[in-house]
């Protein structure tokens, strides 16, 4: 079964695997009595998702998202220095909009 994942409304590949808890988060009264009986009250519960993609692609592995939103297409990209790079392009928020960044935040080495 396929599914869509979205991460601020952003198609994402879809993981590899995944695992799935649940956790209860008891009141500080809960606790072992001196009859030896278990009173727990449960005040919520924590749900924790984990997710991994193995075997990620280089150039999915080094994108970095400026706009989630549709752009209108033009952009240039220039070198600011040695580890900068500037992209010049038209956003969903402004007609035009320059970012400047760091290098070592859109290539990953390990």
């Amino acid at each position: 079964m396929a599914f869509n994942l979205r991460v601020n409304g952003v198609a994402i590949k879809c993981p590899s695997s995944f695992s799935f808890g649940l956790q209860d988060i008891s009141s500080p009264d809960a606790g072992r009595t001196q009859d030896t009986l278990m009173h727990k009250e449960r005040v919520g519960q924590k749900v924790k998702l984990e997710l991994s993609w193995n075997g990620l692609t280089w150039e999915e592995n080094n994108q970095l998202l400026l706009d989630a939103e549709n752009g209108w297409g033009y952009s240039c990209l220039t070198m600011i220095d040695r580890e900068t790079v500037g992209i010049f392009y038209e956003s969903s928020v402004a007609h035009m909009t320059f970012q400047a960044i760091k290098l070592k935040d859109i290539i990953k080495t390990k």
